[in-house]
Protein backbone atom coordinates (compact mmCIF):
# COMPACT_ATOMS: atom_id res chain seq x y z
CA UNK A 1 0.00 0.00 0.00
CA UNK A 2 1.48 3.37 -1.00
CA UNK A 3 1.75 6.22 1.49
CA UNK A 4 -1.25 8.20 0.19
CA UNK A 5 -3.56 5.15 0.38
CA UNK A 6 -2.23 4.30 3.82
CA UNK A 7 -3.00 7.78 5.16
CA UNK A 8 -6.49 7.77 3.63
CA UNK A 9 -7.18 4.26 5.00
CA UNK A 10 -6.31 5.32 8.56
CA UNK A 11 -8.53 8.43 8.35
CA UNK A 12 -11.43 6.46 6.81
CA UNK A 13 -11.28 3.82 9.57
CA UNK A 14 -11.13 6.30 12.41
CA UNK A 15 -14.44 6.77 14.22
CA UNK A 16 -13.44 10.25 15.40
CA UNK A 17 -11.64 13.22 13.81
CA UNK A 18 -7.86 12.84 13.94
CA UNK A 19 -5.32 15.45 14.94
CA UNK A 20 -2.21 15.71 12.77
CA UNK A 21 -0.09 14.64 15.76
CA UNK A 22 -2.18 11.48 16.18
CA UNK A 23 -1.64 10.65 12.52
CA UNK A 24 2.13 11.04 12.95
CA UNK A 25 2.08 8.49 15.77
CA UNK A 26 -0.20 6.03 13.95
CA UNK A 27 2.03 6.17 10.88
CA UNK A 28 5.19 5.82 12.94
CA UNK A 29 6.57 9.14 11.65
CA UNK A 30 9.31 10.75 13.70
CA UNK A 31 11.54 12.50 11.20
CA UNK A 32 10.79 16.09 10.19
CA UNK A 33 10.84 15.34 6.46
CA UNK A 34 8.16 12.68 7.05
CA UNK A 35 5.94 15.28 8.71
CA UNK A 36 6.31 17.52 5.68
CA UNK A 37 5.46 14.56 3.44
CA UNK A 38 2.34 13.85 5.52
CA UNK A 39 1.20 17.47 5.32
CA UNK A 40 1.64 17.40 1.54
CA UNK A 41 -0.48 14.23 1.30
CA UNK A 42 -3.18 15.71 3.54
CA UNK A 43 -3.32 18.85 1.36
CA UNK A 44 -3.69 16.61 -1.71
CA UNK A 45 -6.53 14.59 -0.15
CA UNK A 46 -8.29 17.80 0.91
CA UNK A 47 -7.99 19.21 -2.62
CA UNK A 48 -9.44 15.98 -4.04
CA UNK A 49 -12.38 16.19 -1.63
CA UNK A 50 -11.63 12.85 0.05
CA UNK A 51 -11.04 14.40 3.50
CA UNK A 52 -11.52 17.84 5.03
CA UNK A 53 -10.36 19.79 8.03
CA UNK A 54 -12.71 20.34 10.95
CA UNK A 55 -10.93 22.76 13.23
CA UNK A 56 -7.38 21.44 13.62
CA UNK A 57 -8.38 17.83 12.87
CA UNK A 58 -9.03 15.86 9.68
CA UNK A 59 -12.21 13.90 8.93
CA UNK A 60 -13.07 11.41 6.20
CA UNK A 61 -15.84 12.23 3.75
CA UNK A 62 -16.89 8.57 3.99
CA UNK A 63 -18.26 9.30 7.50
CA UNK A 64 -22.03 8.74 7.52
CA UNK A 65 -22.79 12.40 8.33
CA UNK A 66 -20.67 13.88 5.55
CA UNK A 67 -21.48 13.92 1.86
CA UNK A 68 -19.85 15.04 -1.34
CA UNK A 69 -22.16 16.37 -4.04
CA UNK A 70 -23.16 19.10 -6.44
CA UNK A 71 -25.30 22.14 -5.61
CA UNK A 72 -28.55 22.85 -7.41
CA UNK A 73 -29.94 26.27 -6.51
CA UNK A 74 -33.59 27.37 -6.47
CA UNK A 75 -34.84 30.87 -7.40
CA UNK A 76 -36.60 31.11 -4.00
CA UNK A 77 -33.27 31.19 -2.19
CA UNK A 78 -32.74 27.65 -0.94
CA UNK A 79 -30.76 24.87 -2.63
CA UNK A 80 -30.11 21.14 -2.69
CA UNK A 81 -26.99 19.00 -2.78
CA UNK A 82 -27.22 15.99 -5.08
CA UNK A 83 -24.94 13.21 -3.80
CA UNK A 84 -24.33 9.70 -5.13
CA UNK A 85 -23.99 8.52 -1.52
CA UNK A 86 -27.46 9.73 -0.51
CA UNK A 87 -30.76 8.66 -2.08
CA UNK A 88 -32.57 11.92 -1.27
CA UNK A 89 -31.13 15.35 -2.08
CA UNK A 90 -29.79 17.25 0.92
CA UNK A 91 -31.67 20.48 1.64
CA UNK A 92 -29.68 23.69 2.08
CA UNK A 93 -31.57 26.48 3.87
CA UNK A 94 -31.17 30.03 2.51
CA UNK A 95 -28.40 30.93 5.00
CA UNK A 96 -26.27 28.11 3.56
CA UNK A 97 -27.46 28.38 -0.05
CA UNK A 98 -26.33 32.00 -0.32
CA UNK A 99 -22.73 30.88 0.32
CA UNK A 100 -22.55 28.66 -2.78
CA UNK A 101 -23.46 28.84 -6.45
CA UNK A 102 -25.28 26.51 -8.80
CA UNK A 103 -22.95 23.71 -9.94
CA UNK A 104 -20.47 24.02 -7.06
CA UNK A 105 -19.10 20.66 -5.88
CA UNK A 106 -19.13 20.65 -2.09
CA UNK A 107 -18.61 18.67 1.09
CA UNK A 108 -21.67 19.01 3.29
CA UNK A 109 -22.45 17.89 6.83
CA UNK A 110 -25.99 16.72 7.54
CA UNK A 111 -27.26 18.22 10.79
CA UNK A 112 -30.49 18.47 12.76
CA UNK A 113 -31.17 21.89 14.21
CA UNK A 114 -32.29 22.08 17.83
CA UNK A 115 -36.06 21.78 17.97
CA UNK A 116 -36.31 20.76 14.31
CA UNK A 117 -37.47 17.35 13.11
CA UNK A 118 -36.00 17.65 9.60
CA UNK A 119 -32.32 17.53 8.69
CA UNK A 120 -30.46 20.03 6.53
CA UNK A 121 -26.97 20.49 5.18
CA UNK A 122 -24.11 22.70 6.30
CA UNK A 123 -21.41 23.53 3.75
CA UNK A 124 -17.93 22.65 5.00
CA UNK A 125 -15.87 23.13 1.84
CA UNK A 126 -16.28 23.91 -1.86
CA UNK A 127 -14.14 21.45 -3.85
CA UNK A 128 -14.70 22.83 -7.34
CA UNK A 129 -16.51 25.90 -8.60
CA UNK A 130 -19.59 25.70 -10.80
CA UNK A 131 -19.03 29.34 -11.68
CA UNK A 132 -16.00 31.57 -11.60
CA UNK A 133 -17.47 34.61 -13.33
CA UNK A 134 -20.67 36.63 -13.30
CA UNK A 135 -22.19 38.44 -16.27
CA UNK A 136 -24.73 41.11 -15.48
CA UNK A 137 -25.87 44.73 -15.47
CA UNK A 138 -23.84 47.34 -13.63
CA UNK A 139 -25.52 49.95 -11.45
CA UNK A 140 -24.51 52.34 -8.70
CA UNK A 141 -26.22 53.46 -5.49
CA UNK A 142 -24.51 56.41 -3.87
CA UNK A 143 -20.85 55.51 -3.60
CA UNK A 144 -21.48 51.75 -3.84
CA UNK A 145 -21.17 49.67 -7.02
CA UNK A 146 -23.23 46.58 -7.83
CA UNK A 147 -23.68 43.90 -10.46
CA UNK A 148 -27.11 42.38 -11.06
CA UNK A 149 -26.36 38.91 -12.50
CA UNK A 150 -28.16 37.69 -15.60
CA UNK A 151 -28.40 34.01 -14.70
CA UNK A 152 -31.55 32.83 -12.92
CA UNK A 153 -29.85 31.14 -9.95
CA UNK A 154 -28.67 34.48 -8.55
CA UNK A 155 -31.51 36.97 -8.10
CA UNK A 156 -29.92 39.51 -5.77
CA UNK A 157 -27.49 42.34 -6.67
CA UNK A 158 -23.91 41.73 -5.54
CA UNK A 159 -21.56 44.47 -4.24
CA UNK A 160 -18.74 45.12 -6.69
CA UNK A 161 -15.06 45.69 -5.95
CA UNK A 162 -13.93 48.23 -8.52
CA UNK A 163 -10.99 50.63 -8.74
CA UNK A 164 -11.47 52.94 -11.70
CA UNK A 165 -13.68 52.34 -14.70
CA UNK A 166 -15.73 54.50 -17.00
CA UNK A 167 -19.02 52.72 -16.38
CA UNK A 168 -22.61 53.80 -16.64
CA UNK A 169 -25.72 52.15 -15.23
CA UNK A 170 -26.99 49.40 -17.48
CA UNK A 171 -23.60 48.42 -18.89
CA UNK A 172 -23.10 44.70 -19.38
CA UNK A 173 -20.02 43.73 -17.39
CA UNK A 174 -18.05 40.63 -16.38
CA UNK A 175 -16.95 40.18 -12.76
CA UNK A 176 -15.10 37.39 -10.97
CA UNK A 177 -16.70 35.83 -7.89
CA UNK A 178 -14.78 36.42 -4.65
CA UNK A 179 -14.66 33.38 -2.35
CA UNK A 180 -13.20 32.70 1.08
CA UNK A 181 -10.46 30.18 1.95
CA UNK A 182 -12.85 27.20 1.89
CA UNK A 183 -14.44 28.28 -1.37
CA UNK A 184 -17.66 29.82 -0.05
CA UNK A 185 -19.12 32.86 -1.80
CA UNK A 186 -18.33 36.09 0.06
CA UNK A 187 -21.15 38.17 -1.44
CA UNK A 188 -18.56 40.21 -3.33
CA UNK A 189 -17.53 40.32 -6.97
CA UNK A 190 -14.47 41.91 -8.58
CA UNK A 191 -14.94 43.91 -11.80
CA UNK A 192 -13.06 42.45 -14.78
CA UNK A 193 -14.28 43.95 -18.05
CA UNK A 194 -17.06 45.76 -19.87
CA UNK A 195 -18.73 43.99 -22.78
CA UNK A 196 -19.24 45.69 -26.14
CA UNK A 197 -22.71 47.11 -26.55
CA UNK A 198 -23.18 46.24 -30.23
CA UNK A 199 -25.91 43.68 -29.56
CA UNK A 200 -25.44 41.43 -32.58
CA UNK A 201 -24.83 37.67 -32.85
CA UNK A 202 -21.22 38.04 -31.73
CA UNK A 203 -22.29 39.98 -28.62
CA UNK A 204 -24.74 37.29 -27.51
CA UNK A 205 -22.20 34.54 -28.24
CA UNK A 206 -19.69 36.37 -26.05
CA UNK A 207 -22.38 36.90 -23.39
CA UNK A 208 -23.25 33.19 -23.21
CA UNK A 209 -19.59 32.13 -23.21
CA UNK A 210 -18.85 34.37 -20.22
CA UNK A 211 -22.17 33.69 -18.50
CA UNK A 212 -21.66 29.92 -18.46
CA UNK A 213 -17.82 29.92 -18.30
CA UNK A 214 -17.63 27.99 -21.57
CA UNK A 215 -14.05 26.98 -22.47
CA UNK A 216 -13.20 28.61 -25.81
CA UNK A 217 -9.42 28.21 -25.72
CA UNK A 218 -7.39 25.00 -25.71
CA UNK A 219 -4.77 24.08 -23.11
CA UNK A 220 -1.20 23.92 -24.44
CA UNK A 221 -1.00 20.11 -24.06
CA UNK A 222 -4.21 19.68 -26.10
CA UNK A 223 -2.82 21.86 -28.91
CA UNK A 224 0.44 19.85 -28.96
CA UNK A 225 -1.42 16.51 -29.08
CA UNK A 226 -3.85 17.63 -31.80
CA UNK A 227 -0.95 18.97 -33.93
CA UNK A 228 0.84 15.63 -33.58
CA UNK A 229 -2.30 13.78 -34.68
CA UNK A 230 -2.67 16.11 -37.67
CA UNK A 231 0.93 15.39 -38.73
CA UNK A 232 0.93 11.61 -38.22
CA UNK A 233 -2.62 10.47 -39.05
CA UNK A 234 -3.29 11.98 -42.46
CA UNK A 235 -3.07 8.58 -44.19
CA UNK A 236 -5.87 6.36 -42.92
CA UNK A 237 -4.96 2.66 -42.93
CA UNK A 238 -7.55 -0.12 -43.01
CA UNK A 239 -5.43 -2.56 -40.97
CA UNK A 240 -7.61 -4.98 -38.98
CA UNK A 241 -10.78 -3.02 -39.62
CA UNK A 242 -13.56 -4.21 -41.93
CA UNK A 243 -13.22 -2.64 -45.39
CA UNK A 244 -16.57 -1.07 -46.33
CA UNK A 245 -15.16 1.46 -48.77
CA UNK A 246 -17.09 -0.03 -51.70
CA UNK A 247 -20.47 0.62 -50.08
CA UNK A 248 -22.19 3.88 -51.02
CA UNK A 249 -22.44 5.49 -47.57
CA UNK A 250 -23.91 9.01 -47.51
CA UNK A 251 -24.11 11.74 -44.88
CA UNK A 252 -27.37 13.68 -44.57
CA UNK A 253 -27.22 16.81 -42.43
CA UNK A 254 -28.42 20.39 -42.18
CA UNK A 255 -27.22 22.93 -44.71
CA UNK A 256 -24.95 24.72 -42.22
CA UNK A 257 -23.41 21.58 -40.68
CA UNK A 258 -19.60 21.56 -40.63
CA UNK A 259 -18.86 18.24 -38.94
CA UNK A 260 -20.34 15.01 -40.29
CA UNK A 261 -20.08 12.37 -37.58
CA UNK A 262 -22.55 9.79 -38.92
CA UNK A 263 -23.15 8.14 -42.29
CA UNK A 264 -25.76 5.61 -43.41
CA UNK A 265 -26.22 2.94 -46.07
CA UNK A 266 -29.03 0.45 -46.69
CA UNK A 267 -29.72 -2.40 -49.06
CA UNK A 268 -32.64 -4.74 -49.66
CA UNK A 269 -32.11 -8.41 -48.78
CA UNK A 270 -34.21 -11.56 -48.60
CA UNK A 271 -36.79 -10.98 -45.88
CA UNK A 272 -36.00 -7.34 -45.23
CA UNK A 273 -33.21 -4.77 -45.20
CA UNK A 274 -29.64 -4.45 -44.01
CA UNK A 275 -28.96 -1.03 -42.52
CA UNK A 276 -25.44 0.20 -41.79
CA UNK A 277 -25.05 3.13 -39.37
CA UNK A 278 -21.45 4.39 -39.19
CA UNK A 279 -20.23 6.72 -36.43
CA UNK A 280 -16.84 8.45 -36.60
CA UNK A 281 -14.42 6.58 -34.32
CA UNK A 282 -12.85 9.30 -32.18
CA UNK A 283 -11.21 6.67 -29.95
CA UNK A 284 -8.86 5.72 -32.78
CA UNK A 285 -7.16 9.12 -32.32
CA UNK A 286 -7.78 9.99 -28.66
CA UNK A 287 -6.22 7.84 -25.91
CA UNK A 288 -7.91 7.50 -22.51
CA UNK A 289 -5.07 9.10 -20.58
CA UNK A 290 -4.42 11.90 -23.08
CA UNK A 291 -4.89 15.62 -22.47
CA UNK A 292 -7.38 15.57 -25.38
CA UNK A 293 -9.59 13.06 -23.58
CA UNK A 294 -9.39 14.95 -20.28
CA UNK A 295 -10.42 18.18 -22.01
CA UNK A 296 -13.26 16.41 -23.86
CA UNK A 297 -14.57 15.03 -20.55
CA UNK A 298 -14.39 18.51 -19.04
CA UNK A 299 -16.40 20.01 -21.90
CA UNK A 300 -18.82 17.08 -22.13
CA UNK A 301 -20.31 18.11 -25.48
CA UNK A 302 -20.12 20.70 -28.21
CA UNK A 303 -22.23 23.84 -27.68
CA UNK A 304 -23.97 25.15 -30.79
CA UNK A 305 -24.98 28.76 -31.34
CA UNK A 306 -26.77 30.29 -34.31
CA UNK A 307 -23.52 31.09 -36.14
CA UNK A 308 -20.73 29.62 -34.01
CA UNK A 309 -19.84 26.50 -32.08
CA UNK A 310 -17.75 25.75 -29.00
CA UNK A 311 -16.43 22.29 -29.96
CA UNK A 312 -15.69 19.38 -27.65
CA UNK A 313 -12.62 18.49 -29.71
CA UNK A 314 -10.17 20.66 -31.70
CA UNK A 315 -11.12 21.32 -35.33
CA UNK A 316 -8.43 19.01 -36.72
CA UNK A 317 -10.53 16.19 -35.24
CA UNK A 318 -14.12 17.48 -35.15
CA UNK A 319 -14.10 19.07 -38.62
CA UNK A 320 -11.50 16.91 -40.35
CA UNK A 321 -10.18 13.50 -39.27
CA UNK A 322 -13.40 12.56 -37.40
CA UNK A 323 -15.68 14.17 -40.00
CA UNK A 324 -17.03 11.74 -42.59
CA UNK A 325 -16.28 13.92 -45.60
CA UNK A 326 -17.04 12.52 -49.07
CA UNK A 327 -14.35 10.65 -51.03
CA UNK A 328 -12.01 10.32 -48.03
CA UNK A 329 -11.18 7.21 -46.00
CA UNK A 330 -12.46 7.49 -42.43
CA UNK A 331 -12.32 5.17 -39.41
CA UNK A 332 -15.74 4.37 -37.93
CA UNK A 333 -17.68 2.11 -35.61
CA UNK A 334 -20.52 0.44 -37.51
CA UNK A 335 -23.86 -0.93 -36.39
CA UNK A 336 -25.00 -3.51 -38.96
CA UNK A 337 -28.72 -4.05 -38.45
CA UNK A 338 -31.00 -6.69 -39.99
CA UNK A 339 -34.54 -5.30 -40.19
CA UNK A 340 -37.63 -7.14 -41.42
CA UNK A 341 -40.00 -5.65 -43.98
CA UNK A 342 -42.41 -5.06 -41.09
CA UNK A 343 -39.78 -2.99 -39.20
CA UNK A 344 -38.70 -5.50 -36.53
CA UNK A 345 -35.01 -5.53 -35.52
CA UNK A 346 -34.09 -9.18 -36.11
CA UNK A 347 -30.30 -9.21 -35.69
CA UNK A 348 -27.35 -6.86 -35.31
CA UNK A 349 -23.61 -6.62 -34.83
CA UNK A 350 -21.08 -3.88 -34.07
CA UNK A 351 -17.56 -3.67 -35.48
CA UNK A 352 -14.77 -1.27 -36.41
CA UNK A 353 -14.50 -0.41 -40.10
CA UNK A 354 -13.21 2.03 -42.69
CA UNK A 355 -15.67 3.73 -45.05
CA UNK A 356 -15.55 6.29 -47.81
CA UNK A 357 -18.66 8.47 -47.93
CA UNK A 358 -19.87 8.88 -51.51
CA UNK A 359 -21.90 12.07 -50.97
CA UNK A 360 -22.54 14.88 -48.51
CA UNK A 361 -26.25 15.63 -48.82
CA UNK A 362 -28.41 18.22 -47.12
CA UNK A 363 -31.88 17.25 -45.95
CA UNK A 364 -33.35 19.27 -48.79
CA UNK A 365 -31.17 17.55 -51.41
CA UNK A 366 -32.03 14.07 -50.13
CA UNK A 367 -35.74 14.94 -50.12
CA UNK A 368 -35.55 16.34 -53.64
CA UNK A 369 -33.69 13.29 -55.02
CA UNK A 370 -36.34 10.92 -53.69
CA UNK A 371 -39.41 12.95 -54.58
CA UNK A 372 -38.22 14.01 -58.02
CA UNK A 373 -36.66 10.60 -58.73
CA UNK A 374 -33.55 12.40 -60.00
CA UNK A 375 -30.23 10.62 -60.49
CA UNK A 376 -28.66 12.04 -57.35
CA UNK A 377 -25.78 14.33 -56.66
CA UNK A 378 -23.23 14.42 -59.47
CA UNK A 379 -25.44 12.05 -61.46
CA UNK A 380 -24.67 8.98 -59.36
CA UNK A 381 -27.55 6.54 -59.72
CA UNK A 382 -26.35 4.39 -56.79
CA UNK A 383 -26.93 7.35 -54.45
CA UNK A 384 -30.58 7.42 -55.52
CA UNK A 385 -30.82 3.66 -54.94
CA UNK A 386 -29.33 3.99 -51.44
CA UNK A 387 -31.73 6.83 -50.56
CA UNK A 388 -34.71 4.80 -51.76
CA UNK A 389 -33.64 1.92 -49.54
CA UNK A 390 -33.15 4.27 -46.58
CA UNK A 391 -36.66 5.66 -47.06
CA UNK A 392 -38.03 2.09 -47.20
CA UNK A 393 -36.23 1.26 -43.94
CA UNK A 394 -37.65 4.43 -42.37
CA UNK A 395 -41.21 3.56 -43.48
CA UNK A 396 -41.02 0.05 -42.03
CA UNK A 397 -39.49 1.27 -38.73
CA UNK A 398 -42.13 3.99 -38.42
CA UNK A 399 -44.97 1.52 -39.00
CA UNK A 400 -43.52 -0.84 -36.40
CA UNK A 401 -43.24 2.00 -33.84
CA UNK A 402 -46.78 3.15 -34.54
CA UNK A 403 -47.99 -0.43 -34.18
CA UNK A 404 -46.79 -0.53 -30.57
CA UNK A 405 -47.89 3.09 -29.91
CA UNK A 406 -44.37 4.26 -29.10
CA UNK A 407 -43.74 7.80 -27.89
CA UNK A 408 -43.86 10.16 -30.86
CA UNK A 409 -42.06 13.51 -30.70
CA UNK A 410 -42.23 15.63 -33.85
CA UNK A 411 -41.35 19.15 -32.75
CA UNK A 412 -40.82 21.99 -35.21
CA UNK A 413 -37.37 23.53 -35.65
CA UNK A 414 -36.54 27.20 -36.07
CA UNK A 415 -33.84 29.03 -38.00
CA UNK A 416 -32.38 32.40 -37.05
CA UNK A 417 -31.92 34.83 -39.94
CA UNK A 418 -29.36 37.64 -39.53
CA UNK A 419 -28.87 40.86 -41.47
CA UNK A 420 -25.61 42.30 -42.83
CA UNK A 421 -24.73 43.70 -39.37
CA UNK A 422 -25.09 40.22 -37.83
CA UNK A 423 -28.23 41.30 -36.00
CA UNK A 424 -31.20 38.97 -35.70
CA UNK A 425 -34.11 40.22 -37.77
CA UNK A 426 -36.16 37.11 -38.39
CA UNK A 427 -36.96 33.76 -36.77
CA UNK A 428 -38.23 31.26 -39.28
CA UNK A 429 -39.94 27.95 -38.64
CA UNK A 430 -38.45 25.33 -40.94
CA UNK A 431 -40.44 22.64 -42.66
CA UNK A 432 -39.81 19.23 -41.13
CA UNK A 433 -38.78 16.84 -43.91
CA UNK A 434 -39.01 13.08 -44.21
CA UNK A 435 -35.25 13.01 -44.83
CA UNK A 436 -34.75 14.29 -41.25
CA UNK A 437 -37.02 11.56 -39.93
CA UNK A 438 -35.03 8.96 -41.90
CA UNK A 439 -31.82 9.86 -40.06
CA UNK A 440 -33.62 10.02 -36.70
CA UNK A 441 -35.10 6.53 -37.14
CA UNK A 442 -31.70 5.15 -38.19
CA UNK A 443 -30.08 6.60 -35.06
CA UNK A 444 -32.89 5.37 -32.78
CA UNK A 445 -32.72 1.78 -34.03
CA UNK A 446 -28.89 1.82 -33.75
CA UNK A 447 -29.26 2.94 -30.13
CA UNK A 448 -31.84 0.22 -29.49
CA UNK A 449 -29.33 -2.34 -30.75
CA UNK A 450 -26.56 -0.84 -28.57
CA UNK A 451 -28.84 -0.98 -25.51
CA UNK A 452 -29.70 -4.63 -26.20
CA UNK A 453 -26.02 -5.51 -26.58
CA UNK A 454 -25.11 -3.83 -23.29
CA UNK A 455 -28.02 -5.43 -21.47
CA UNK A 456 -27.21 -8.90 -22.84
CA UNK A 457 -23.60 -8.56 -21.67
CA UNK A 458 -24.55 -6.93 -18.34
CA UNK A 459 -22.63 -3.82 -19.32
CA UNK A 460 -22.89 -0.66 -17.22
CA UNK A 461 -24.34 2.25 -19.15
CA UNK A 462 -26.82 5.10 -19.07
CA UNK A 463 -30.30 4.18 -20.26
CA UNK A 464 -33.10 6.58 -21.03
CA UNK A 465 -36.08 5.46 -19.01
CA UNK A 466 -39.61 6.89 -19.10
CA UNK A 467 -41.09 6.30 -15.62
CA UNK A 468 -44.82 5.64 -15.21
CA UNK A 469 -46.97 8.79 -14.91
CA UNK A 470 -47.93 9.81 -11.39
CA UNK A 471 -51.42 9.12 -10.06
CA UNK A 472 -52.61 12.75 -10.46
CA UNK A 473 -51.87 12.71 -14.21
CA UNK A 474 -53.63 9.38 -14.59
CA UNK A 475 -56.74 10.79 -12.90
CA UNK A 476 -56.60 13.89 -15.16
CA UNK A 477 -56.48 11.57 -18.20
CA UNK A 478 -59.50 9.59 -16.94
CA UNK A 479 -61.49 12.79 -16.44
CA UNK A 480 -60.56 14.08 -19.92
CA UNK A 481 -61.48 10.73 -21.51
CA UNK A 482 -64.80 10.62 -19.64
CA UNK A 483 -65.81 13.96 -21.20
CA UNK A 484 -65.62 12.17 -24.58
CA UNK A 485 -67.66 9.25 -23.31
CA UNK A 486 -64.65 6.98 -22.80
CA UNK A 487 -64.30 5.06 -19.55
CA UNK A 488 -60.72 4.12 -18.64
CA UNK A 489 -59.69 1.72 -15.90
CA UNK A 490 -56.14 1.36 -14.52
CA UNK A 491 -55.68 -1.97 -16.27
CA UNK A 492 -56.49 -0.29 -19.62
CA UNK A 493 -53.75 2.32 -19.37
CA UNK A 494 -51.09 0.85 -21.61
CA UNK A 495 -50.02 3.14 -24.51
CA UNK A 496 -51.53 0.73 -27.02
CA UNK A 497 -54.92 0.56 -25.27
CA UNK A 498 -55.13 4.34 -24.81
CA UNK A 499 -54.32 4.99 -28.48
CA UNK A 500 -56.89 2.43 -29.63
Amino acid sequence: MNFVKKVLSIINKSETPLAIKELHIMLGNTERFQRKKLQKVLDQLIDEGLIFKKGSKVVSVSDENFYRGRVSTHPRGFAFVESMKCEADIFLPPREARRVLDGDEVIVEVIKERGESKTSGRILKVISFGKKNLVGKYFKEGARHFIYPHFSGQKRPIPLIIKTANLKSGDNIVASIVRDKVGKVTNLARYRETMLEDQNADFYYDLMVKKYDLPVTWPKKVIIESNMIAETCREIEIGNRVDLTELSFVTIDGETAKDFDDAVYAETTDGGYTLFVAIADVSSFVDNDSALNQEAQLRGNSVYFARKVVPMLPEVLSNDLCSLKPNLLRQVVVAKLKISFSGDLMNFEFFEAVIESKARLTYEQAEDIIKSNSRGKNGKENITSVLKNLFKVYSSLRCFREGRSALKLDSAEIRCIFNAESKLYKIQQTERLDSQRVIEECMVIANVAAARLLKANEGSSIYRSHPPPDSDKIEDLKIAAKSYGISLQNEDLSPLNVCN
